[in-house]
């Protein structure tokens, strides 16, 4: 017995296309919205771990000197991470991350004359940070979230003693690795609020 008679063929055929372009559009990105948030967290841990490398080898050892007062505060412990809320969280974590990555620059231009030997780590450090800052850019814009204005720190001069270059390095590593520890929890706990 035939139901659909002699047009089954093209019909057949219509029905699986339709099929075939609403699972395609039904796109792992769609089908995901919590990638980001994972790639994000990925990211912050690579920073940690690349922080936490060039620590272990830095020349600097014992104590260091808070020079940069223009480092984002991190004002929250992990016990607070479940009650951080995505429409703010997201916007200020850009502006610190880019805090961070106008630091990584300055360093990168003032230990360039010294032909210091972690310059490589540096620029890779400062390469993630713009991919965690890209990244974080396309979630807000994903979640119609606005951008806090750029942050805009106050840095030393460019052309400094080896000595006192190597101790901004250590400061600004240190930050940075606690506060990629930091990001990475919060994006984490912001995942299931998304």
């Amino acid at each position: 017995m035939r139901l659909l008679g002699d047009s089954s063929p093209p019909l057949l055929l219509s029905l699986l296309l339709a099929q075939l372009s609403a699972f395609a559009s039904g796109s792992p990105a769609s089908r995901r919205p919590h990638g980001d948030f994972d790639k994000l967290a990925n990211q912050t841990l690579h920073l940690l771990k690349l922080t936490k490398a060039l620590l272990k080898d830095h020349v600097v050892e014992g104590e260091i000197e808070h020079r940069f007062h223009s480092l984002p505060v991190l004002n929250s412990s992990a016990n607070d991470l479940q009650a951080l809320q995505v429409k703010v969280t997201l916007p200020q974590m850009l502006s610190d991350f880019y805090s961070y990555e106008l630091h990584f620059e300055w360093l990168k231009r003032a230990s360039r004359p010294h032909g210091h030997s972690h310059l490589p780590r540096v620029t890779e450090v400062l390469t993630v940070l713009k991919s965690v800052n890209s990244t974080l850019q396309r979630q807000l814009v994903k979640m119609g979230l606005s951008r806090l204005p750029p942050p805009s720190p106050s840095l030393p001069a460019h052309t400094l003693p080896l000595w006192e270059v190597a101790h901004a390095s250590r400061e600004l590593l240190q930050q940075l690795r606690l506060f990629s520890d930091w990001a990475s929890r919060a994006l984490i706990a912001l995942k299931s609020k998304a």
